[in-house]
This record gives structure tokens, C-alpha cells and sequence, in this order.
């Protein structure tokens, strides 16, 4: 046949960022895309001889590569602990922890440590825990300033930066009490019963066999955790929530009551909490009524369904499909397009 085909794209491109040409079928980017907010489009395109009402459709996956345009994200940009002069070689007494909005290699971090005089610190490149490389008993600066560096693999990589200070502090004459570590860090799911216990912290008495108890500070964080006094463990007071709050960090203590001269130590505790499939997706109405007006050509996109889901990764990921009318109406998987 010598009449022309002509080309539309018919569902799936509601927010104008493709075009193609009605008579090449080119497609064309009309808007800038961007991998972290739509990774995939799928268009439906049509395709109609002349004047016909015989026409076909396809669907085109365009798959929206990520580019390394997001840097990673410290928590914070500035922070302070304390340590003791006494604090032994390779002991963690901080954990860095910055995020990456990209993906694969764009979004993998790499910590490292790019100031420091002397260099009595070291760093995990992968886990970003701060570790003492050595003995603090000659030190003579009161505090250290470290310049902490996450660094993305993306090419070429984007970096931020945090500044840590380490106040050195005299240790007591006679030191009554040390932790194991300085830093607890620990992962549990957000599915976790009331007074499940998820961690024991222990501090060790150096001259007394006096009974050690455990507190925790009072804060917003703290107050979903409790402690038992004498054993360590850690449990869960409130359920924990995915959603709302993906990491808890508060100071837990240690102590001797029977002798109220000794003061107190202290340790930090991380909590991450764990996403789980706890939500169910809802739709942003209950009713959608559609009209459609009786053409011997489908008009393609007659509407659109959308759904959120609170849960992240995968289990906030939707899917569409339709559970009856197949035979006349058909939903995009991705998008939620009826047509």
C-alpha cells in the first residue's frame, strides 16, 4: 500500500518526557529523565495505515541508566565523642555512616580518613568504623580533628565530607569500669515482638566484684529501648517502625551503686532498624469512573490508577493487573494506564 503509516504514543508517557516522529516512528526525549525517580518507562505505541481504522500497538521498555549525578550523604556534618587516654589499640570509637541516592557502583561508598596529624586512627573503607591504630598513653593534644571522607565509585566520583572531633580525656586514678567496645552497633527488623532482647552491652569492674548495673540515657531514641540492670540486655519497649525511623543512636551506662565515688561510663549504641513487608498498597480512591467514546480505533490511554506503598526497595515496588475486562481493557504493569 502506498498510504502512509503514521505513529503515536498511545499510554505510558503522561508526563510528556518522550515524543516520536508520526511519520520516521522515532523516538525522542522531550524532558530531562532521572534514574532514582523513574528508572523504566514503558510506552505504548501505535502504529496506523493511513486512514484506516486497522492499526497496531507495541510496547517499547526503556530502561533509564543511572548516571553518578547524587553525592553521598553524611548524617551529620560535624560530630564529637570522648575517649579515655587509656583506650587500648583497635578499639571502634566511632561509626561513620553517609547514604547514596544512586545505584550499582554509583551509589557503593568507600570511607577514608583525609586529614589527620598524627595518625592514630584508622578507618574501615567499607563499613566506616573508626578505629584507634595506637596507644594514646603519650599523647599530649587534648582532642584530634579528622576529616572523614565518603567517596561513591562512580566516575568520576562524588565525595562529601565530615568533621569528627575526639576529645582525649584523663582516665581516673583507678578506673572502676570499662565496656567491651565503645560502639554497639546492631540490625533488627522492624517485625521484632515487644521485649525482645537484641543486644548485650557489658562493662567489666577492674578492682571490685561489686554488682555492675546498666541504665540508658533519657532521649527520644533511648526511650524505645530498655535494659536490664544487671545483665545487659538489650529489649524492645515500642514497636519499631521502618518508616519513620530507620536508625536509633543513644548512650547506654554503666555504674557500681555501692560505691556512688565512682563515676559512671558510657558507650554509644546504633540501632538500624530493618524494612520488612509490613504494608499493604493503597489505592488514591476507592471509585474511579471513566467514559470512553465508541471509536473503531482504540484511543489508547483512557486513564490511570495510581497505588503507594510506604516499604521500601522491593517491597515498595507495585505491579498492575487487572482481575476482570481483559478482553476489552488492558493496564499497564508499571504505570497503572488503562487502555
Amino acid at each position: 500500500s502506498s498510504e502512509p503509516i503514521f505513529y503515536r504514543i498511545s499510554s505510558g508517557n503522561l508526563d510528556g518526557k518522550f515524543s516520536i516522529h508520526p511519520w520516521l516512528g522515532t523516538l525522542r526525549t522531550q524532558k530531562p529523565l532521572d534514574h532514582e525517580t523513574q528508572p523504566v518507562a514503558v510506552l505504548t505505541v501505535q502504529a496506523q495505515l493511513g486512514s484506516s481504522p486497522v492499526c497496531s500497538s507495541t510496547e517499547v521498555n526503556i530502561t533509564i541508566v543511572d548516571v553518578n549525578d547524587n553525592h553521598p550523604e553524611f548524617l551529620t556534618a560535624s560530630d564529637e565523642i570522648r575517649i579515655s587516654q587509656t583506650t587500648p589499640a583497635g578499639t571502634a570509637v566511632y561509626v561513620a555512616r553517609a547514604e547514596d541516592k544512586d545505584s550499582g557502583l554509583n551509589g557503593l561508598i568507600r570511607y577514608s580518613i583525609a586529614s589527620q596529624n598524627p595518625g592514630i586512627f584508622t578507618i574501615d573503607r567499607g563499613l566506616g568504623v573508626v578505629y584507634l591504630r595506637g596507644s594514646l598513653g603519650g599523647e599530649v593534644l587534648q582532642k584530634h580533628t579528622l576529616t572523614l571522607v565518603a567517596e561513591d565509585h562512580g566516575a568520576p566520583p562524588r565525595a562529601s565530607l565530615l568533621m569528627l572531633t575526639i576529645v582525649i580525656e584523663k582516665p581516673e586514678q583507678n578506673p572502676a569500669l570499662t565496656f567491651e567496645n565503645l560502639v554497639y552497633q546492631v540490625e533488627v527488623s522492624e517485625s521484632l515482638s515487644l521485649t525482645t532482647q537484641i543486644l548485650q552491652i557489658q562493662a567489666h569492674p577492674q578492682h571490685t566484684t561489686s554488682q555492675t548495673m546498666y541504665s540508658l540515657e533519657a532521649s527520644v531514641d533511648a526511650a524505645a529501648f530498655g535494659v536490664h540492670p544487671y545483665t545487659g540486655w538489650m529489649y524492645l519497649r515500642r514497636q519499631l517502625d521502618y518508616e519513620s525511623t530507620r536508625t536509633y543512636r543513644f548512650r547506654v551506662f554503666a555504674g557500681i551503686p555501692e560505691d556512688r565515688s565512682l563515676q559512671n561510663v558510657s558507650a554509644s549504641v546504633i540501632v538500624h532498624v530493618l524494612d520488612e513487608n509490613d504494608n499493604s498498597p493503597t489505592f488514591s480512591r476507592d471509585v474511579l469512573f471513566l467514559k470512553v467514546e465508541e471509536n473503531p480505533i482504540p484511543p489508547g490511554v483512557i486513564g490511570k490508577i495510581t497505588a503507594i506503598d510506604p516499604d521500601s526497595g522491593k517491597n515498595g515496588q507495585l505491579s498492575y493487573f487487572l482481575l476482570s475486562d481483559g478482553k476489552f481493557f488492558r493496564i499497564n504493569p508499571n504505570t497503572g494506564s488503562i487502555l
